[in-house]
């Protein structure tokens, strides 16, 4: 049986790739904050939560699928966090079936896979339970291909089938085994006989009060017990081994179902978090890759709700072939903030999560990449210019088309003029690969030479301010200034009462 529910054909691979990149989405993003969300403190959600918000590349087709999915999950909560328990206590069934370390010979794996075929038994009737209770409420196409597909696996029928032979391969009554004659009569080709299979033992023919025929070994004998023993694994090799193979499938199957499940149990986790917040969430909409499009209204910065657990400003953006946007304006003014919410956003959307906004829209990517200033580090082999050159070496080494962008105050470890420079040819040389970069900074030089270009594929975003010196924490289309207005800081600092405009 295959489990498909993030994707229509495949299940789920969980890459163990952590390179600096990703590591670098995750810290600069505060990616971690939503993992822990979705996980609260579950070790397998937050690896699974991990991978696929960080997957590089995803169709349109899965994330609608992944949508349907997610629709059925919190339409159906309970159910979905029960089929995870059951598939999770699988996973841990093996481990305390004892013998693990000492199933070396046939007859050992075949009594060591028989006890855990049985607790899986117990466990694939409770699944199915627990799924034919959804009845007809699931309505996406994942989730009724893998009911059907349950319970067209798991009859009882065959389920009972199962438990008789399990029960025999326990041999109560001992173990039947027949052989070949060979010369001088020695035996070869020990097999395991079924005692039902049609055919009465020649013993019970003749001595219908029971079987004479019989030796028994001395307690003491070990040579005896051993050639007895040696017997009995030639005669249960081949059952051993396929017994064997049938509990690492069912096995497989139990942990397939048990990650694909974590995912939408932290999604429902997520939104029990954010639904306290009495925030909107929506069903993103996703587009075609190489558009530039990127539209929203009501975006929650869902980060700092979570962090606060407030609610947030809002923003709003109405934005179509456009690959470069550059965000300036006043200090504490919410740019930021904003970057890192707008890049929360494109991961949940193409992960096939909701999004935390009235309205969300984008054109799909193909992975998202990080490039924030950092702090003085005391472990720099380097300057802190080499450092952000470094980091973005290793982001050009693995982007690709397509892909996004997210610039924060990146190069403002040198001066303007040099870093302006360095800036404007980096964010050149990503636009005219088809790149899309989002860039904030407060390099007036670079912000104003940008503008100038007058490119209909740039678009310029300042965060608002009022007269009164205080701060919206909005964004909306304006157009560069040469001040980040960092006195009105010092003079909330200061305690200075007038009012300075530049």
């Amino acid at each position: 049986m295959r489990v498909n529910l993030l994707f229509p054909d495949r299940d789920l691979l969980l890459f163990k790739r952590k390179g600096s990149c990703q590591v670098d989405v995750v810290n600069d993003l505060e990616l971690q904050t939503v993992i822990a969300a979705m996980s609260r403190g579950d070790e397998l959600i937050e690896e699974v939560a991990r991978s696929v918000l960080l997957e590089r590349k995803t169709s349109i087709d899965v994330i609608l699928f992944r949508q349907g999915v997610l629709k059925d999950a919190m339409a159906a909560p309970e159910m979905f966090r029960n089929i995870y328990d059951i598939a999770t206590e699988a996973g841990q069934a093996e481990r305390k079936v004892f013998g693990g370390l000492y199933a070396r010979t046939p007859s050992a794996r075949l009594f060591r896979s028989v006890r855990v075929l049985k607790v899986y038994l117990e466990l694939l009737r409770k699944l199915k339970i627990a799924i034919l209770k959804a009845d007809n409420s699931l309505a996406s196409v994942g989730m009724s291909v893998f009911v059907n597909t349950v319970s067209e696996n798991l009859g009882e029928p065959y389920l009972r089938q199962v438990e008789e032979q399990l029960s025999y391969l326990s041999f109560p009554d001992g173990m039947l085994l027949g052989a070949k004659l060979a010369r001088h009569n020695r035996a070869m080709e020990y097999r395991l006989l079924h005692e039902n299979d049609g055919k009465m033992r020649w013993w019970s023919r003749v001595s219908p009060q029971g079987n004479k025929q019989t030796f028994r070994i001395a307690p003491r004998d070990e040579s005896g017990a051993r050639i007895l023993a040696e017997i009995q694994d030639e005669g249960v090799a081949e059952i051993a081994e396929a017994t064997l193979s049938s509990a690492q499938h069912i096995k497989g199957f139990f942990a397939s179902l048990a990650r694909e499940m974590a995912f939408y149990v932290g999604c429902i986790n997520l939104f029990d978090s954010i639904d306290s917040l009495e925030a909107p969430i929506c069903w993103p909409k996703p587009l075609q890759a190489g558009g530039g499009v990127l539209r929203f209204s009501g975006l929650w910065a869902t980060v700092l709700a979570l962090n606060t657990r407030e609610p947030t400003v809002t923003n709003d953006l109405d934005t179509d072939g456009v690959f470069r946007t550059v965000i300036t304006g006043a200090n504490s003014g919410g740019k930021s903030t904003w970057l890192k919410s707008v890049g929360i956003a494109l991961l949940m959307m193409q992960a096939g999560m909701f999004v935390v906004a009235d309205s969300f829209a984008a054109s799909i990517f193909d992975g998202l990449y990080t490039h924030f200033s950092r702090g003085e580090e005391q472990n720099l082999a380097g300057g802190r210019l080499d450092e952000e050159l470094s980091r973005l070496n290793n982001i050009v080494h693995e982007i690709a088309s397509e892909s996004i962008l997210l610039m924060n105050e990146s190069f403002s470890s040198t001066n303007e003029q040099e870093g302006s420079a360095v800036a404007e040819e980096v964010v050149s040389a990503f636009a005219d690969a088809h790149l899309r970069c989002f860039v904030v900074t407060h390099m007036y030089q670079l912000a104003s030479s940008l503008h100038a270009l007058g490119l209909k594929s740039d678009c310029f975003l300042i965060a608002e301010r009022k007269a009164d010196a205080s701060r919206t924490f909005r964004l909306c289309p304006g157009f560069p200034q040469p001040t980040s207005f960092s006195y009105d800081l010092y003079r909330q600092i200061g305690g200075f009462n007038t009012v300075q405009t530049s």
